[in-house]
């Protein structure tokens, strides 16, 4: 493993945020529908993760593409008018660089990178470009109203077992203070360079990678204007 430290934005860049539209909360609360614009997204960050109107797949955000991952494993490009019923993004500007020439698991790497930080008190948004010999990935079915409970949800997800495939993994890692907004932890969604693979990364190894890491310390938060939202006791699963 190699770190390289990059000359990071300047603390007080006003584009050094996370942003995010809705809250982890509100899909636990099963409020699948859709809140913002892809449109929008693309003016608070370029690269990010989220769920997409009715809960209708994954979305994996890089470069300021945003792209949806469906059930049956098909992928396209969002566009700026569809919506997502939650998403975090953030324009990503590197703070450092590891290079890992060696196979190691994602819970084995997600280890490795907590001993790295200087805390786990702060936000951390990351991109890597890698190989992997395994990826595992899930995507979940769009759903109608009434609205099935999130962990209902979550047992409808397809799983995709793939092999020795090439791609970019893209998320967060967010301190469990922030759990009512943002999932705790890493939080992960795949796509591969001929964009036939992605999804919520379930588990992988990665055989060799580039991992990028952007510290932030500073998050912006909207959350929905409409009557589910206001009304629903965000209680989760």
């Amino acid at each position: 493993m190699i770190l390289t430290n990059k000359a990071s934005a300047d603390s007080q860049d006003n584009n050094d945020v996370v942003f995010t539209a809705s809250i982890s909360t509100a899909i636990y609360s099963a409020l699948y529908d859709g809140v913002v614009t892809y449109g929008m997204l693309k003016r608070f960050g370029d690269m990010g993760l989220g769920a997409p109107d009715r809960i209708d797949g994954e979305v994996f955000a890089v470069d300021g593409r945003f792209y949806n991952i469906l059930a049956d494993g098909s992928i396209y490009e969002l566009a700026d008018s569809e919506k997502a019923s939650w998403a975090t993004v953030k324009f990503f500007r590197p703070d450092r660089i590891l290079t890992f020439d060696k196979p190691i698991s994602c819970p084995d790497l997600y280890a490795t990178l907590d001993t790295l930080y200087p805390t786990l008190n702060v936000m951390y948004a990351f991109r890597i470009d890698g190989a992997f010999s395994y990826m595992q990935t899930e995507s979940t079915p769009g759903q109608r109203k009434p609205y099935i409970p999130f962990l209902e949800l979550l047992a409808q997800a397809t799983q995709f077992y793939n092999y020795d495939v090439q791609g970019t993994v893209v998320g967060f890692r967010f301190p469990a203070y922030m759990e009512q907004v943002n999932v705790g932890g890493y939080h992960m969604h795949f796509l591969s360079d001929d964009k036939k693979v992605g999804g919520h990364i379930k588990d992988c190894t990665m055989n060799r990678g580039r991992v990028a890491i952007d510290v932030t310390h500073k998050a912006d938060v909207i959350v929905p204007r409409d009557k589910d939202f206001y009304e629903s006791p965000l209680d989760g699963p």
